[in-house]
């Protein structure tokens, strides 16, 4: 039987009171936010929680906006690790505009940073991002009129979404 592995199913965030970083067990008690690691608790700012991911590669486990550096034989740069609730998995996002995602198995990646913890890593990736954006003034195609019109259409709908989107 394997041995159980506690990190698994750590968080990390910053205290309210000083910023500093603590890890362990997170629990909401009385509408506060808790770390709990061993038998201390503190009191944490609720955005900068980062869960596990469940993802460990060279025996790091990565967590949620995590920022990575990646690399395959033809590309490298920067990356955020998020939850994709379409796809219901963790992925690397690319930039900032929510326009490229990619699976994180397919990529070489090292944690640099994490953008929920620390201002200068948002900031480094956002000034990374407005270099890698893919769609500058291009609607997304999931939201764009034509391809909702031509879903209604497959779906029977009677009533075209153009001027509701307006």
């Amino acid at each position: 039987m394997a041995e159980f592995d506690k990190e698994l199913y750590m968080c990390k965030a910053l205290t309210l009171l000083n910023d500093e970083l603590v890890k362990g067990f997170y629990t909401n008690y009385e509408k506060r936010h808790i770390i709990l690691n061993g038998s201390v608790g503190r009191n944490v700012n609720p955005y900068t929680i980062c869960r596990n991911t469940g993802i460990k590669k060279n025996d790091t486990y990565f967590y949620e906006n995590d920022l990575v550096e990646y690399s395959t034989a033809f590309d490298k740069g920067l990356a955020i690790i998020e939850f994709d609730e379409m796809r219901c998995r963790y992925m690397l996002r690319f930039n900032l505009d929510y326009s490229s995602r990619g699976d994180i198995d397919r990529y070489n990646i090292k944690v640099v940073g994490n953008v929920a913890l620390n201002n200068d890593d948002m900031k480094r990736f956002a000034e990374y991002s407005k270099n890698q954006s893919f769609t500058k003034d291009v609607e997304p195609e999931c939201r764009s009129k034509a391809r909702i019109n031509k879903k209604a259409k497959e779906f029977d709908c009677v009533c075209p979404v153009i001027d509701f989107l307006s």
